[in-house]
């Protein structure tokens, strides 16, 4: 109820669409996944892992500073108390209710799982990884650290350098969800071990407020290391003769307006029975209106190009007055990427003064797929794996965050453009063809992740410029990045 201040944010935790996303991106990577030759590929599982969670962090904080809470705090003390619990109301497939979680419980050994000093042992030589640069794989060689090796060791892969010395049987982030499931009965005392709470299961957890807790701390485990590494060189971030001279949103003064409204669904396949009748039921869901990008961009390099197009958004304030504006390494943990895109730009010339028009419809973005494929895509195809992957994907309906009442919420728009030529990958021709796919956030199926650079670029690691302490400092002398300030407002209950 309204007495806990984590359910003012109710509304994306417990969304079909966001759980449907979550489910069917683990079910298309599963931790299980062991690599058999020429039967599919799971290119840079272990950086999306990491990439995926951390857009799911930033779109959680942003809705949190949409309606007055904090961003996310991690779950770093073990030792003390959870002080937020969660209830879901919700029972199983064969009718069994999950397990509440109540405030105040303690992380404990779970009985016939993971201890806490596993726990504590895993996350140490992982800690020590990261300061050293290296792992250590099971022969005792090293091996250099990456983004991607950090990400299979920390969810637990068998592309791990070591799984068992880093993780046991499941993983540090796996037997986190595991204890924290069955915290309420780690011994199984009330036998209520099973289902257990929420946070045991991919299609459920995302509900659990504590779901964002532990993957903050994760998230920071993976921060730990982009602070290794070393900051981008100012002529990767540059495109010489190619200039953004604004990004814009097809609204009247840049504004979205957000909504909640009632969707309608067939629930019919929901059941494991024959009852012989359609079901429907009515929900409200967070909506936003249509809206398109458009980026005018003046290309003087002499030749038509192909451009990698990056669109992200972030909060402008921290606060609700307004007196702590985003700093540039927060844009970086808060920024969610909107869409990824390839534009042709051509040749500016005398008659094009003023540049050339990027216009780009948000419900094409590389993030989300449409309501209708997120609810029934998955009883279509003719393969279990396809409909998965189809199932992949944010859920359209919420690409951008609430914002607030008029006068609405101040965010940064912020738009780049790379060259294509040193972005693409070299496709597999193996892809997913009878759905809208959401590559940013999913991958391609059986196919290479499609940019070359790393997730998340240009904000995957710190800053270099200590001038850039704001995001206009940080594209100051770089002509091919814009930014503009959005409103977004959100109007209450829509009778759409």
């Amino acid at each position: 109820t309204d007495l806990d201040p984590e359910h003012a944010v109710a509304y994306f935790r417990e969304d079909i669409g966001t759980n449907s996303h979550h489910w069917h991106w683990h079910t298309v990577y599963p931790w299980t996944w062991e690599p058999v030759a020429g039967i599919g590929v799971k290119d840079r599982k272990g950086e999306l892992f990491y990439y995926m969670h951390r857009q799911m962090l930033a779109r959680y904080d942003a809705e949190r500073l949409s309606v007055g809470l904090e961003r996310v705090k991690p779950l770093n003390d073990w030792d003390q108390p959870i002080m937020e619990g969660y209830a879901s109301h919700m029972t199983d497939g064969v009718g069994q209710p999950y397990a509440a979680r109540p405030s105040g419980m303690v992380l404990q050994d779970n009985v016939g799982g993971a201890s806490m000093q596993d726990f504590k042992n895993y996350r140490a030589r992982i800690e020590e990884a990261i300061r050293s640069g290296y792992a250590i794989k099971y022969t005792g060689d090293h091996v250099s650290l990456t983004i991607d090796i950090l990400g299979d060791m920390i969810e637990h892969s068998v592309e791990s350098p070591n799984p068992d010395y880093y993780g046991g049987d499941a993983g540090l982030h796996n037997y986190g969800h595991d204890n924290l499931s069955i915290i309420q009965d780690p011994d199984e005392r009330y036998k209520t071990k099973l289902p257990g709470g929420v946070m045991g299961y991919p299609a459920t957890s995302i509900r659990d407020p504590v779901f964002y807790q532990w993957h903050k701390f994760c998230d920071d485990l993976f921060e730990s290391y982009q602070a290794t590494t070393t900051p981008y060189e100012d002529s990767t971030l540059k495109w010489a003769g190619m200039k953004v001279t604004s990004v814009n949103i097809s609204t009247e003064d840049n504004t979205i307006s957000t909504f909640f409204k009632n969707r309608t669904f067939d629930l019919s396949h929901g059941f494991d029975f024959e009852h012989g009748q359609e079901i429907r039921v009515k929900m409200p869901h967070l909506d936003h209106s249509a809206f398109k990008y458009n980026i005018v961009v003046d290309n003087q390099t002499g030749k038509q190009q192909t451009a990698t197009v990056r669109i992200f958004l972030a909060p402008k304030y921290l606060d609700q007055s307004g007196s702590y504006p985003v700093t540039m390494e927060e844009y970086r943990t808060l920024c969610v990427e909107l869409d990824r895109f390839t534009a042709t730009i051509p040749v500016s010339t005398v008659s094009t003064d003023g540049g050339h028009t990027i216009s780009r419809d948000a419900s094409d973005s590389s993030v989300t797929i449409p309501w209708e494929q997120t609810i029934e895509a998955i009883n279509d195809g003719d393969d279990e794996v396809t409909n998965d992957y189809c199932g992949c994907g944010w859920p359209d309906h919420m690409l951008v965050p609430r914002g607030k009442p008029d006068p609405g919420m101040e965010y940064s728009l912020f738009a780049m453009l790379t060259d294509w030529a040193e972005d693409q990958v070299t496709s597999t021709g193996t892809t997913c063809a009878n759905c809208s796919d959401a590559s940013s956030y999913c991958g391609v199926l059986n196919d290479k992740y499609p940019d070359k650079r790393n997730m998340g670029f240009p904000f995957d690691k710190p800053i270099a410029d200590a001038a850039a302490m704001s995001l206009q400092g940080f594209i100051e002398g770089r002509s091919n990045m814009a930014t503009n300030d959005i409103n977004i407002k959100f109007m209450g209950f829509s009778d759409q």
